[in-house]
């Protein structure tokens, strides 16, 4: 690519903000959370985001504290300091090369839900693993995507029988 091809900082930033911060994506995460709610008659809702999903979810818990507990599933544009505002039992899967989230997960587990959060590193996946462009041809990926998928809801079901 030329330099002329690639988007400036500005560029992306714009980009990135149109789904990234809550108060760009309120309106339809209310409606989400509203319809399990009202029409599937959900008492309890666990919050979960894939990727760039993962910092909707985290600002979508942070601000709204109806949600039981969060999901990040190799999240971008989510750091430690972030996580370390989690008030909810908080779900952390991340590949090789995504940022390491110990420091907010240690800080998280010294709150009283601590017992609940989970953080798991895959090393032998790259960030984008659970993605819709991921390779679920290749067995590592495809047991990764099942493990996650697998203990997210393992982690769901102790959280709800706490309640």
């Amino acid at each position: 690519l030329s330099p002329s091809a690639v988007p400036n900082d500005e560029t992306t930033a714009k980009a990135l903000k149109v789904k990234a911060f809550y108060e760009d994506t309120k309106q339809d995460i209310d409606a989400a959370k509203n319809y399990l709610i009202e029409t599937e008659n959900f008492k309890n809702i666990f919050i979960v985001g894939e990727c760039l999903g993962g910092k909707v979810a985290k600002n979508a818990a942070e601000k709204d504290n109806f949600y039981i507990g969060l999901g990040l599933i190799h999240p971008s544009m989510v750091n430690n300091e972030n996580i370390k505002k989690s008030e909810i039992p908080t779900i952390l899967f991340a590949g090789s090369d995504d940022p390491d989230y110990t420091q907010g997960i240690e800080f998280l587990n010294k709150k009283g839900f601590g017992k609940f959060n989970n953080y798991q590193i895959y090393h032998y996946v790259a960030h984008g693993w659970a993605s819709s462009v991921a390779d679920l041809s290749d067995p590592t990926i495809a047991k990764r995507l099942n493990e996650t998928l697998g203990l997210l809801v393992a982690y769901l079901n102790q959280i709800l029988s706490s309640q």
